[in-house]
Protein backbone atom coordinates (compact mmCIF):
# COMPACT_ATOMS: atom_id res chain seq x y z
CA UNK A 1 0.00 0.00 0.00
CA UNK A 2 1.19 3.49 -0.99
CA UNK A 3 0.89 6.86 1.31
CA UNK A 4 -0.05 10.01 0.35
CA UNK A 5 1.62 13.09 1.10
CA UNK A 6 -0.37 15.60 3.43
CA UNK A 7 1.72 18.76 2.90
CA UNK A 8 0.83 22.66 4.25
CA UNK A 9 2.85 25.44 3.26
CA UNK A 10 4.06 25.74 7.03
CA UNK A 11 4.15 21.72 6.92
CA UNK A 12 7.04 22.01 3.87
CA UNK A 13 9.25 24.70 5.47
CA UNK A 14 9.69 22.87 8.69
CA UNK A 15 9.55 18.97 7.06
CA UNK A 16 12.57 19.80 4.16
CA UNK A 17 15.34 18.00 5.85
CA UNK A 18 17.38 15.25 5.62
CA UNK A 19 16.16 11.86 7.31
CA UNK A 20 18.21 8.98 7.93
CA UNK A 21 15.68 6.61 6.67
CA UNK A 22 15.12 6.89 3.33
CA UNK A 23 12.77 3.73 3.54
CA UNK A 24 10.38 6.46 4.93
CA UNK A 25 10.74 8.85 2.36
CA UNK A 26 10.93 9.93 -0.82
CA UNK A 27 13.97 12.04 -2.89
CA UNK A 28 12.84 15.33 -4.12
CA UNK A 29 15.59 16.63 -6.23
CA UNK A 30 19.19 17.37 -6.00
CA UNK A 31 19.94 20.24 -5.32
CA UNK A 32 21.47 21.94 -8.18
CA UNK A 33 21.70 25.50 -6.84
CA UNK A 34 24.68 27.02 -6.92
CA UNK A 35 27.80 26.06 -5.97
CA UNK A 36 28.18 29.71 -4.63
CA UNK A 37 31.90 31.31 -4.01
CA UNK A 38 32.10 31.83 -0.01
CA UNK A 39 35.69 32.46 0.04
CA UNK A 40 38.17 33.51 -2.61
CA UNK A 41 42.03 34.77 -1.75
CA UNK A 42 45.60 34.57 -3.10
CA UNK A 43 48.06 33.93 -0.45
CA UNK A 44 51.46 34.57 -2.00
CA UNK A 45 54.72 36.74 -1.70
CA UNK A 46 56.27 38.28 -4.52
CA UNK A 47 57.98 35.38 -6.11
CA UNK A 48 56.51 32.10 -7.34
CA UNK A 49 54.06 29.90 -5.65
CA UNK A 50 52.89 26.58 -7.31
CA UNK A 51 53.95 27.32 -10.55
CA UNK A 52 56.02 23.92 -11.95
CA UNK A 53 54.49 21.63 -9.17
CA UNK A 54 51.50 21.16 -6.93
CA UNK A 55 49.73 22.67 -4.09
CA UNK A 56 47.52 21.05 -2.22
CA UNK A 57 44.55 21.03 0.47
CA UNK A 58 42.63 19.01 2.91
CA UNK A 59 40.58 19.97 5.80
CA UNK A 60 39.73 17.88 9.20
CA UNK A 61 37.00 17.33 11.43
CA UNK A 62 36.71 20.70 12.42
CA UNK A 63 36.95 22.40 9.39
CA UNK A 64 40.47 23.95 9.70
CA UNK A 65 41.68 24.45 6.13
CA UNK A 66 45.50 23.21 5.63
CA UNK A 67 48.01 24.12 2.40
CA UNK A 68 50.82 22.69 1.33
CA UNK A 69 53.32 24.00 -1.47
CA UNK A 70 56.55 25.45 -2.47
CA UNK A 71 57.61 28.92 -2.87
CA UNK A 72 60.67 30.84 -4.44
CA UNK A 73 60.29 33.34 -2.25
CA UNK A 74 61.57 34.79 1.13
CA UNK A 75 58.51 37.18 1.61
CA UNK A 76 55.87 34.59 1.38
CA UNK A 77 53.60 35.26 4.07
CA UNK A 78 54.19 33.50 7.23
CA UNK A 79 52.54 33.65 10.68
CA UNK A 80 54.03 32.42 13.82
CA UNK A 81 56.39 30.68 11.40
CA UNK A 82 58.50 27.19 13.01
CA UNK A 83 61.13 27.83 10.15
CA UNK A 84 62.39 30.51 8.26
CA UNK A 85 63.56 30.56 4.90
CA UNK A 86 64.46 32.03 1.63
CA UNK A 87 62.36 29.53 -0.40
CA UNK A 88 61.22 26.29 -0.30
CA UNK A 89 58.19 24.13 1.16
CA UNK A 90 55.63 25.78 2.96
CA UNK A 91 52.41 24.97 5.09
CA UNK A 92 49.47 27.00 6.39
CA UNK A 93 46.28 26.13 8.61
CA UNK A 94 43.65 27.98 8.25
CA UNK A 95 40.65 28.94 10.92
CA UNK A 96 37.42 26.87 10.01
CA UNK A 97 36.18 29.35 6.99
CA UNK A 98 39.54 30.31 6.17
CA UNK A 99 38.88 34.13 7.60
CA UNK A 100 42.16 34.06 10.04
CA UNK A 101 45.74 32.20 10.01
CA UNK A 102 46.94 29.67 12.29
CA UNK A 103 49.94 29.63 11.32
CA UNK A 104 51.97 29.62 8.34
CA UNK A 105 55.46 28.61 8.15
CA UNK A 106 58.87 27.10 5.82
CA UNK A 107 59.34 23.63 6.83
CA UNK A 108 62.56 23.14 4.31
CA UNK A 109 63.74 23.99 1.16
CA UNK A 110 62.34 21.28 -1.22
CA UNK A 111 59.09 21.11 -3.08
CA UNK A 112 55.69 19.93 -0.71
CA UNK A 113 53.52 17.81 -2.65
CA UNK A 114 51.35 16.27 -0.37
CA UNK A 115 49.30 17.26 2.74
CA UNK A 116 46.92 15.17 5.02
CA UNK A 117 45.45 16.30 8.82
CA UNK A 118 44.56 14.52 11.86
CA UNK A 119 41.50 14.35 14.14
CA UNK A 120 43.91 16.38 16.76
CA UNK A 121 44.83 18.80 14.12
CA UNK A 122 47.86 17.61 13.12
CA UNK A 123 49.19 18.52 9.56
CA UNK A 124 50.96 15.34 8.13
CA UNK A 125 53.24 16.99 5.06
CA UNK A 126 55.58 15.00 2.82
CA UNK A 127 57.49 16.13 -0.82
CA UNK A 128 61.34 15.72 -1.28
CA UNK A 129 64.29 17.89 -0.75
CA UNK A 130 68.00 17.99 -1.46
CA UNK A 131 68.52 19.99 2.04
CA UNK A 132 71.11 18.88 4.34
CA UNK A 133 69.27 20.72 7.22
CA UNK A 134 66.09 19.30 6.45
CA UNK A 135 64.40 19.47 10.35
CA UNK A 136 64.75 15.89 11.64
CA UNK A 137 63.33 14.20 15.29
CA UNK A 138 65.50 11.77 16.73
CA UNK A 139 62.96 9.07 16.28
CA UNK A 140 63.46 9.52 12.13
CA UNK A 141 63.49 5.85 10.08
CA UNK A 142 66.00 7.97 8.30
CA UNK A 143 68.71 10.90 9.37
CA UNK A 144 71.13 11.21 6.81
CA UNK A 145 70.00 12.32 3.62
CA UNK A 146 71.16 10.22 0.50
CA UNK A 147 70.47 12.27 -3.40
CA UNK A 148 66.91 13.97 -3.25
CA UNK A 149 64.73 11.83 -0.35
CA UNK A 150 61.40 11.73 0.15
CA UNK A 151 60.03 13.27 3.05
CA UNK A 152 57.57 13.43 6.30
CA UNK A 153 57.34 16.36 8.46
CA UNK A 154 54.27 16.44 11.01
CA UNK A 155 53.57 19.64 12.56
CA UNK A 156 51.44 19.66 15.89
CA UNK A 157 48.17 21.53 15.89
CA UNK A 158 49.22 25.12 16.69
CA UNK A 159 52.28 24.90 14.36
CA UNK A 160 54.98 25.33 17.19
CA UNK A 161 56.47 22.04 17.41
CA UNK A 162 57.72 19.60 14.74
CA UNK A 163 56.13 16.59 16.42
CA UNK A 164 58.02 13.94 14.07
CA UNK A 165 60.75 14.68 10.91
CA UNK A 166 62.43 11.97 8.25
CA UNK A 167 64.08 11.73 5.46
CA UNK A 168 62.57 8.57 3.36
CA UNK A 169 64.66 6.82 0.26
CA UNK A 170 67.96 5.44 -0.63
CA UNK A 171 70.80 6.58 -1.90
CA UNK A 172 69.45 7.90 -5.49
CA UNK A 173 66.48 10.49 -6.38
CA UNK A 174 63.53 9.55 -4.18
CA UNK A 175 60.23 12.00 -4.47
CA UNK A 176 56.85 11.58 -3.06
CA UNK A 177 53.88 13.38 -3.63
CA UNK A 178 50.78 12.10 -2.32
CA UNK A 179 50.23 11.36 1.54
CA UNK A 180 46.69 10.00 3.24
CA UNK A 181 45.64 8.47 7.18
CA UNK A 182 43.53 5.86 7.50
CA UNK A 183 41.00 5.61 10.86
CA UNK A 184 43.91 4.12 13.63
CA UNK A 185 46.52 7.14 12.41
CA UNK A 186 48.77 5.15 10.33
CA UNK A 187 50.46 7.06 7.63
CA UNK A 188 50.44 6.01 3.84
CA UNK A 189 53.16 7.90 0.99
CA UNK A 190 53.70 6.75 -2.68
CA UNK A 191 55.68 8.67 -5.26
CA UNK A 192 58.73 7.16 -7.12
CA UNK A 193 62.07 5.99 -6.45
CA UNK A 194 65.60 5.59 -8.87
CA UNK A 195 66.97 4.34 -5.37
CA UNK A 196 68.14 0.05 -6.25
CA UNK A 197 68.24 0.12 -2.02
CA UNK A 198 65.15 2.11 -1.49
CA UNK A 199 64.16 0.54 1.86
CA UNK A 200 61.71 -2.13 1.65
CA UNK A 201 59.70 -4.60 4.40
CA UNK A 202 56.35 -7.06 4.02
CA UNK A 203 57.03 -5.71 -0.11
CA UNK A 204 54.85 -6.93 -2.70
CA UNK A 205 58.16 -6.06 -5.21
CA UNK A 206 61.35 -6.13 -3.16
CA UNK A 207 63.47 -5.20 -5.94
CA UNK A 208 64.36 -2.04 -8.17
CA UNK A 209 62.59 -2.84 -11.46
CA UNK A 210 64.52 -0.42 -13.44
CA UNK A 211 64.66 3.10 -14.70
CA UNK A 212 61.98 4.68 -11.88
CA UNK A 213 59.96 2.22 -9.66
CA UNK A 214 56.66 3.62 -8.00
CA UNK A 215 56.67 2.99 -4.09
CA UNK A 216 54.19 2.53 -1.77
CA UNK A 217 55.10 2.97 2.00
CA UNK A 218 52.79 2.57 5.41
CA UNK A 219 54.53 4.37 8.34
CA UNK A 220 52.41 3.61 11.67
CA UNK A 221 51.55 5.85 13.92
CA UNK A 222 54.34 5.14 16.16
CA UNK A 223 56.26 5.93 13.18
CA UNK A 224 57.74 2.54 12.30
CA UNK A 225 57.62 1.06 9.21
CA UNK A 226 54.71 -0.71 8.25
CA UNK A 227 54.88 -1.99 4.79
CA UNK A 228 56.94 -0.56 1.88
CA UNK A 229 57.47 -1.44 -1.40
CA UNK A 230 58.58 -0.95 -5.15
CA UNK A 231 56.03 -1.01 -7.71
CA UNK A 232 57.37 -0.84 -11.37
CA UNK A 233 59.26 -2.79 -14.64
CA UNK A 234 62.02 -2.13 -16.15
CA UNK A 235 61.30 1.54 -17.37
CA UNK A 236 60.02 4.67 -16.21
CA UNK A 237 57.19 3.99 -13.86
CA UNK A 238 55.64 6.50 -11.24
CA UNK A 239 52.66 6.81 -8.41
CA UNK A 240 51.16 10.22 -8.57
CA UNK A 241 48.50 9.83 -6.00
CA UNK A 242 47.09 8.37 -3.53
CA UNK A 243 43.79 7.67 -1.39
CA UNK A 244 43.10 5.47 1.69
CA UNK A 245 39.96 3.97 3.64
CA UNK A 246 39.27 3.70 6.84
CA UNK A 247 40.24 0.43 6.99
CA UNK A 248 43.72 1.43 5.69
CA UNK A 249 43.27 -0.31 2.23
CA UNK A 250 45.11 1.86 0.09
CA UNK A 251 44.66 3.18 -3.41
CA UNK A 252 47.35 4.79 -5.70
CA UNK A 253 47.61 6.10 -9.20
CA UNK A 254 50.32 7.02 -11.45
CA UNK A 255 51.75 6.13 -14.79
CA UNK A 256 53.89 3.55 -16.50
CA UNK A 257 56.08 3.18 -19.39
CA UNK A 258 56.78 -0.28 -18.66
CA UNK A 259 55.19 -3.34 -20.55
CA UNK A 260 56.53 -5.71 -17.87
CA UNK A 261 54.76 -3.36 -14.60
CA UNK A 262 53.76 -5.88 -12.21
CA UNK A 263 49.81 -6.30 -12.91
CA UNK A 264 47.32 -8.92 -11.79
CA UNK A 265 45.72 -11.53 -13.23
CA UNK A 266 42.19 -10.70 -14.55
CA UNK A 267 42.77 -7.00 -13.77
CA UNK A 268 40.91 -4.84 -16.17
CA UNK A 269 43.97 -4.32 -18.43
CA UNK A 270 46.68 -6.05 -18.12
CA UNK A 271 48.54 -5.20 -21.43
CA UNK A 272 50.08 -1.90 -21.69
CA UNK A 273 48.23 -0.37 -24.43
CA UNK A 274 50.34 -0.51 -27.95
CA UNK A 275 52.54 2.48 -28.59
CA UNK A 276 51.14 4.30 -26.12
CA UNK A 277 53.78 7.33 -24.50
CA UNK A 278 52.47 6.13 -20.74
CA UNK A 279 49.58 4.26 -18.96
CA UNK A 280 47.65 5.18 -16.73
CA UNK A 281 48.46 2.56 -13.85
CA UNK A 282 45.70 1.91 -10.86
CA UNK A 283 46.40 -0.21 -7.70
CA UNK A 284 45.04 -1.42 -4.40
CA UNK A 285 46.49 -2.51 -1.61
CA UNK A 286 45.58 -4.28 1.56
CA UNK A 287 46.51 -3.09 4.94
CA UNK A 288 49.32 -4.90 5.54
CA UNK A 289 50.79 -4.33 2.39
CA UNK A 290 49.15 -7.47 -0.18
CA UNK A 291 48.12 -6.38 -3.25
CA UNK A 292 44.36 -6.82 -4.19
CA UNK A 293 44.84 -5.69 -7.94
CA UNK A 294 47.17 -3.60 -9.85
CA UNK A 295 46.04 -3.18 -13.89
CA UNK A 296 47.03 -0.53 -16.50
CA UNK A 297 44.38 1.81 -18.01
CA UNK A 298 44.41 3.40 -21.45
CA UNK A 299 42.75 3.97 -24.77
CA UNK A 300 44.47 6.87 -26.51
CA UNK A 301 48.44 7.54 -26.82
CA UNK A 302 49.02 7.84 -23.50
CA UNK A 303 47.08 8.34 -20.26
CA UNK A 304 48.58 8.92 -16.93
CA UNK A 305 46.63 8.82 -13.54
CA UNK A 306 46.40 12.06 -11.81
CA UNK A 307 44.74 12.01 -8.72
CA UNK A 308 42.48 8.86 -6.70
CA UNK A 309 39.87 9.09 -4.08
CA UNK A 310 37.93 5.95 -2.46
CA UNK A 311 34.23 5.87 -1.59
CA UNK A 312 35.17 3.39 2.03
CA UNK A 313 33.26 0.61 -0.27
CA UNK A 314 35.82 -0.50 -1.92
CA UNK A 315 35.51 1.42 -5.46
CA UNK A 316 38.41 4.01 -6.73
CA UNK A 317 37.80 6.93 -8.50
CA UNK A 318 40.25 7.67 -10.51
CA UNK A 319 41.23 10.78 -12.64
CA UNK A 320 43.06 10.31 -16.00
CA UNK A 321 44.58 13.00 -18.23
CA UNK A 322 43.05 12.04 -21.52
CA UNK A 323 39.95 9.09 -20.89
CA UNK A 324 38.26 11.72 -18.08
CA UNK A 325 36.99 10.30 -14.52
CA UNK A 326 36.78 6.32 -14.64
CA UNK A 327 34.90 4.62 -10.79
CA UNK A 328 36.38 1.17 -10.74
CA UNK A 329 34.56 -1.85 -8.96
CA UNK A 330 36.20 -2.84 -5.98
CA UNK A 331 38.27 -5.49 -7.63
CA UNK A 332 39.45 -3.25 -10.24
CA UNK A 333 38.42 -5.98 -13.22
CA UNK A 334 35.52 -3.52 -14.68
CA UNK A 335 34.36 0.31 -14.94
CA UNK A 336 31.52 1.16 -13.11
CA UNK A 337 31.30 4.12 -15.05
CA UNK A 338 33.60 6.87 -16.86
CA UNK A 339 33.02 10.48 -17.62
CA UNK A 340 34.83 12.67 -20.19
CA UNK A 341 33.77 16.25 -19.15
CA UNK A 342 35.58 19.35 -20.72
CA UNK A 343 38.15 19.31 -18.48
CA UNK A 344 41.83 19.51 -18.70
CA UNK A 345 44.25 17.81 -15.80
CA UNK A 346 48.02 16.88 -16.22
CA UNK A 347 50.33 15.42 -13.83
CA UNK A 348 52.68 18.35 -13.79
CA UNK A 349 49.69 20.12 -11.40
CA UNK A 350 46.58 20.53 -12.67
CA UNK A 351 43.56 18.62 -11.18
CA UNK A 352 42.20 16.83 -7.78
CA UNK A 353 39.08 14.75 -7.34
CA UNK A 354 37.53 14.31 -3.81
CA UNK A 355 34.11 12.55 -2.87
CA UNK A 356 32.03 12.54 -0.17
CA UNK A 357 30.43 10.13 1.78
CA UNK A 358 27.87 9.32 -0.84
CA UNK A 359 30.02 8.77 -3.38
CA UNK A 360 29.25 11.86 -5.41
CA UNK A 361 32.97 13.27 -7.11
CA UNK A 362 34.43 16.55 -7.29
CA UNK A 363 36.68 17.27 -10.22
CA UNK A 364 39.15 20.56 -10.65
CA UNK A 365 41.24 21.15 -13.24
CA UNK A 366 41.04 23.96 -15.99
CA UNK A 367 39.87 24.98 -19.60
CA UNK A 368 40.01 27.55 -21.94
CA UNK A 369 42.44 28.84 -24.88
CA UNK A 370 46.15 28.91 -24.24
CA UNK A 371 47.91 31.77 -21.58
CA UNK A 372 44.24 32.25 -20.38
CA UNK A 373 43.15 28.95 -18.99
CA UNK A 374 40.39 29.36 -16.14
CA UNK A 375 39.60 26.72 -13.29
CA UNK A 376 36.96 24.32 -14.25
CA UNK A 377 34.68 22.63 -11.17
CA UNK A 378 32.54 19.56 -11.80
CA UNK A 379 30.31 17.71 -9.80
CA UNK A 380 29.61 14.29 -10.51
CA UNK A 381 26.81 11.79 -9.05
CA UNK A 382 27.36 8.35 -7.69
CA UNK A 383 25.79 7.44 -11.03
CA UNK A 384 27.90 9.42 -13.43
CA UNK A 385 25.71 12.05 -14.06
CA UNK A 386 27.15 15.30 -14.40
CA UNK A 387 25.50 17.67 -11.48
CA UNK A 388 26.58 21.02 -11.81
CA UNK A 389 29.57 22.80 -13.10
CA UNK A 390 30.85 25.72 -12.84
CA UNK A 391 34.16 28.30 -14.77
CA UNK A 392 36.44 31.27 -13.13
CA UNK A 393 39.31 33.08 -13.31
CA UNK A 394 41.45 35.92 -14.46
CA UNK A 395 42.67 37.36 -17.44
CA UNK A 396 45.99 35.20 -17.15
CA UNK A 397 46.51 31.59 -16.75
CA UNK A 398 44.90 29.94 -13.56
CA UNK A 399 44.60 26.53 -12.87
CA UNK A 400 43.35 24.28 -10.12
CA UNK A 401 45.95 21.81 -8.59
CA UNK A 402 43.68 20.01 -5.59
CA UNK A 403 40.15 19.91 -4.09
CA UNK A 404 38.69 19.26 -0.38
CA UNK A 405 35.58 18.54 0.58
CA UNK A 406 33.78 18.44 3.81
CA UNK A 407 30.83 16.36 4.39
CA UNK A 408 28.18 17.59 6.84
CA UNK A 409 24.80 15.05 7.88
CA UNK A 410 26.04 12.62 5.20
CA UNK A 411 26.28 15.73 2.35
CA UNK A 412 29.51 17.40 0.91
CA UNK A 413 28.70 20.73 2.45
CA UNK A 414 31.44 22.97 1.52
CA UNK A 415 34.72 22.48 -1.39
CA UNK A 416 37.99 23.92 -0.75
CA UNK A 417 40.12 24.74 -4.21
CA UNK A 418 43.16 25.11 -4.45
CA UNK A 419 45.72 25.96 -7.29
CA UNK A 420 47.59 29.08 -9.00
CA UNK A 421 47.07 32.07 -10.87
CA UNK A 422 48.86 34.37 -12.88
CA UNK A 423 46.14 36.50 -13.11
CA UNK A 424 46.60 40.07 -11.38
CA UNK A 425 42.82 39.96 -11.23
CA UNK A 426 41.83 36.87 -9.86
CA UNK A 427 38.19 37.01 -8.24
CA UNK A 428 38.95 37.32 -4.90
CA UNK A 429 35.85 38.05 -2.25
CA UNK A 430 35.75 41.23 0.03
CA UNK A 431 37.62 40.82 3.20
CA UNK A 432 39.73 37.75 1.78
CA UNK A 433 42.83 37.25 3.76
CA UNK A 434 44.99 38.63 0.42
CA UNK A 435 42.88 40.04 -1.75
CA UNK A 436 45.19 41.01 -4.38
CA UNK A 437 48.03 39.56 -6.09
CA UNK A 438 51.30 39.32 -4.54
CA UNK A 439 53.47 39.25 -7.39
CA UNK A 440 54.21 36.31 -10.02
CA UNK A 441 52.12 33.13 -9.64
CA UNK A 442 50.22 33.12 -6.45
CA UNK A 443 48.43 30.20 -4.86
CA UNK A 444 44.74 30.94 -4.31
CA UNK A 445 42.12 28.89 -2.19
CA UNK A 446 38.44 29.45 -3.32
CA UNK A 447 35.78 28.20 -1.23
CA UNK A 448 32.49 27.01 -2.77
CA UNK A 449 29.36 26.25 -0.70
CA UNK A 450 26.57 24.78 -1.28
CA UNK A 451 27.63 21.38 -3.36
CA UNK A 452 25.04 20.33 -5.60
CA UNK A 453 25.42 16.43 -3.57
CA UNK A 454 22.30 16.47 -0.58
CA UNK A 455 18.89 15.17 -1.53
CA UNK A 456 16.26 16.60 0.22
CA UNK A 457 13.47 14.96 1.48
CA UNK A 458 9.46 14.70 2.46
CA UNK A 459 8.71 12.61 5.29
CA UNK A 460 5.57 10.71 4.25
CA UNK A 461 2.47 10.75 6.33
CA UNK A 462 0.28 7.99 7.01
CA UNK A 463 -3.72 8.97 6.06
Amino acid sequence: MRFAVHVTVLALCLLLVPVADAAAAEPVAPNLAGPNVTLSTYYGGTGNECISDRCKVTVDAQGNIYIVGTTSTATFPVVRPLYTLNSGVFVVKLAPGGGSVIYSTYIAGGTGFGIAADAAGRAYVTGFTADNAFPRTPNALKSTRGGVDAFLAVLSPDGQQLVYGSYLGGSGRDEAYDIDLDAAGNIYLTGYTESSDFPVQNARQSTFGGSRDGFVMRINANFTLGYSTYMGGSNDDRYWALAVDASGSAFVTGQSNSNNFPVTPGALQTVRYSGAGSDAVIARFRADGGLVYSTFYNQSSTNPGVDIATDGQGSAYVLTRYEGILRLTPGGNAVAYKVKPQLETDVSGEGGIALDSAGNAYVVGRTGPAANKDVKFIAISSTGRIMAERTWGGSGEDWASGIAVRTLDGCAATAFVIGTSLSTNYPTTPGSLQPNSGGGADTFLTVLDPLPSCRVYLPLLRR
